[in-house]
């Protein structure tokens, strides 16, 4: 389905170059092809992990298409206002946390992203939370997480994730470079 989707988008962009990564500047025409092309399934948020932290986030596009896809769910009529200025804002809102390890609390501290130049991105706005967890020993551990807002246009082919983790060493997440050939 998500294929599909992106598949659809790009055929419909307008000729010229090729409109792929992520889009920064959601267009008229582009709120319309989005309209246009998603149904009831709403698609997922991007996710990266490893052993140590995990991080999902989300798009213009993807805020556009989901809400798009509530909506057609609920058999209510889609109209391009939906599309509202917080909705298409060029941000990239993210949920990052640590996975448990053992039977200690663990905690992501901090959040950049790194371009392929080596200039760093801070995250616009950033808050903490806490989830709790049962370790193998049975003992109730915490796990300490950031939500916050990137500028989308620092999500570039080569750029990535960089976790200041507690108690451990720094962990980094990037997106496959194949996962910019697509509209996102």
């Amino acid at each position: 389905m998500r294929f599909c989707f992106a598949l659809l988008l790009a055929l419909s962009l307008p000729a010229g170059p090729a409109v792929a990564g992520v889009i920064v500047q959601m267009t008229p025409r582009m709120i319309e092809d989005v309209i246009a092309s998603t149904g009831e399934q709403a698609p997922r948020l991007y996710r990266l992990h490893n052993t140590y932290v995990w991080l999902q986030f989300d798009t213009p596009l993807v805020r556009l298409a989901r809400k798009v896809a509530e909506t057609r769910a609920q058999s209510l009529p889609v109209v391009t206002q939906a599309a509202t200025p917080d909705l298409v804002a060029a941000e990239l809102r993210f949920s990052a946390g640590p996975e448990p390890r053992g039977d200690s609390d663990v905690a992501v501290k901090a959040i950049v992203i790194e371009r392929p130049d080596g200039s760093v991105v801070e995250p616009l706005a950033v808050s903490k939370f806490v989830d709790k967890a049962q370790s193998r020993g049975r003992r109730s551990i915490e796990l300490a997480g950031l939500e916050g807002v990137f500028p989308a246009a620092a999500l570039e082919p080569g750029a990535r994730f960089r976790f200041k983790m507690k108690g451990g060493p720094d962990q980094v997440l990037a997106p496959e470079p194949a996962w910019f050939n697509e509209p996102r």
